[in-house]
């Protein structure tokens, strides 16, 4: 029986004056049972108004959702593994510039910093799905 795992790399940034992105991965499902596929779905925009600024601005929450896919890699193998790397790292870059360009010119955490918060939890769940393929 196998799972079909899911990585989600979600971008957040914190728009209008104060700009801050964070990101975050989670499995959709886990049962234990893993194959070598973690799908990418197409980036959603989800806007919320979380507040105000301590001058009045409404701040605005923008998260992008994206998802990468491991077809055609078996992580057992370590050019694999570092394949999948690769498409972690390249797919929260392209959430990150999202979340730039939904900003409407307004500054947000560097993408160096955005970049990073994405990929670290998406690491974490390709990590453990690389442990399950490596028993």
């Amino acid at each position: 029986m196998t799972h079909k795992t899911t990585l989600w790399i979600a971008t957040a940034a914190i728009a209008l004056t104060t700009f801050a992105a964070s990101a975050s991965a989670q499995s959709v499902k886990d049962t234990g049972y893993y194959d070598d596929e973690i799908t990418v779905i197409a980036p959603y925009v989800y806007r919320e108004r979380t507040g105000r600024s301590s001058s009045g601005i409404p701040i605005e929450e923008l998260t992008f959702q994206r998802v990468v896919d491991t077809n055609g890699l078996d992580l057992r193998y370590d050019s694999d593994i570092d394949e999948l790397y690769r498409r972690i790292e390249y797919t929260a870059r392209e959430a990150c510039d999202e979340v730039e360009r939904a900003s409407r010119g307004a500054p947000i955490t560097t993408e160096r910093e955005c970049v990073r918060e994405a990929t670290r939890d998406a690491v974490a769940q390709a990590d453990a799905l690389i442990y399950a393929r490596r028993g």
